[in-house]
């Protein structure tokens, strides 16, 4: 097996409808969970600001501080988010070579191990890579919508009060 460049795996991953159907789902299953704690939001602080313009950091974040999910239901939520935001935000960044892997990595945030240890994944991968590992990144996301989607049932059990 022959190792690829890594703009010629990024058009693979481009190119690969299995993969472009999952990272949909992502988008689609990320804007629902959005707007359900949107609706925990409404329905359970004192949030008077138009929340629909939040970002699902910025929504975790006021979920936390309203004190109104387990810490352990905001600490996934965490890492959903991490997760959502590498496959749609940093894939293209780090494939490309474009940003620095170490500048992602070492970013100052709450979930530095997390983030840090899926970054460094990525950067040790991108030197590996093969036209099969397309799958891998399949997988990846249809994991995440399958995260996605059972947080999203947690959080509307929340909203109809089945706590």
């Amino acid at each position: 097996m022959n190792k690829i460049n890594c703009e010629i795996f990024f058009n693979k991953l481009y190119e690969d409808e299995e993969f472009c159907q999952q990272l949909g789902k992502v988008t689609l299953s990320s804007s629902k969970l959005e707007v359900q704690l949107i609706k925990l939001l409404n329905n359970n602080s004192n949030v008077n600001n138009n929340l629909y313009n939040s970002t699902l950091g910025s929504l975790i974040t006021k979920t936390k501080k309203e004190n109104i999910l387990t810490k352990n239901t905001i600490e996934a939520l965490k890492l959903l988010s991490e997760q959502r935001n590498y496959l749609t935000h940093n894939i293209y960044s780090i494939l490309s070579n474009d940003l620095d892997d170490n500048t992602l990595i070492n970013s100052k945030k709450e979930h530095e191990i997390i983030k840090k240890n899926l970054l460094q994944t990525t950067s040790e991968e991108k030197s590996e890579l093969l036209y099969s590992d397309t799958q891998l990144y399949i997988e990846r996301a249809y994991i995440l919508v399958e995260n996605l989607n059972g947080m999203i049932e947690i959080i509307e059990k929340y909203n109809k009060g089945e706590k």
